[in-house]
């Protein structure tokens, strides 16, 4: 988010700190716990910027099967990526954003993702869609995962445990 000021951070065996942080933003993708949802309609929501085609951006929502969580919710998926999204995503589920913001993770290509406690928030059934994503889509990524239950971590090649700011 910021300029290091101090310490260093390597990933992918590159010294993060000598990476200016526009390039660096762009690079890496953040799924928060508590995900981003615009007014506007779906494909403003993974597409703001206007930088994808349809096809991608559809390719994108299957991958995440977004649209099978939404029929299975009783939603109307019938306008695609016009389907109207209410200020804040209030007319969707937890797990429907989240799923919307694994999917604009998808379109990044980024191969670094930081998942901060992205599951924390969601239902079983959805977590494991979401598990399903990671294990399948972003295979080829560098996962940084920040999570307090085990079953987000099982997976992982290395996991830290840190106490009050330090790796213990």
């Amino acid at each position: 988010i910021v300029e290091m000021e101090q310490g260093k951070i390597i990933i992918d065996d590159i010294d993060i700190s000598k990476i200016g942080l526009k390039s660096l933003r762009s690079k890496l993708t953040i799924v928060p716990q508590d995900p981003t949802i615009f007014e506007g309609n779906l494909r403003y929501n993974l597409d703001p910027m206007h930088i994808y085609k349809d096809n991608e951006i559809q390719d994108a929502i299957e991958k995440v099967s977004l649209f099978k969580l939404m029929k299975e919710n009783g939603r109307d998926v019938s306008k695609g990526l016009q389907m109207k999204i209410k200020d804040c995503g209030s007319n969707l589920s937890l797990g429907e954003k989240q799923l919307i913001c694994f999917a604009r993770a998808i379109l990044r290509k980024s191969t670094v993702v930081l998942l901060d406690e992205a599951t924390a928030s969601v239902d079983h059934k959805t977590e494991q869609m979401i598990q399903d994503v990671i294990d399948n889509v972003f295979e080829d990524c560098t996962l940084i995962t920040i999570a307090h239950r085990l079953q987000t971590v099982k997976k992982c090649d290395k996991v830290i445990v840190m106490d009050n700011g330090r790796v213990i």
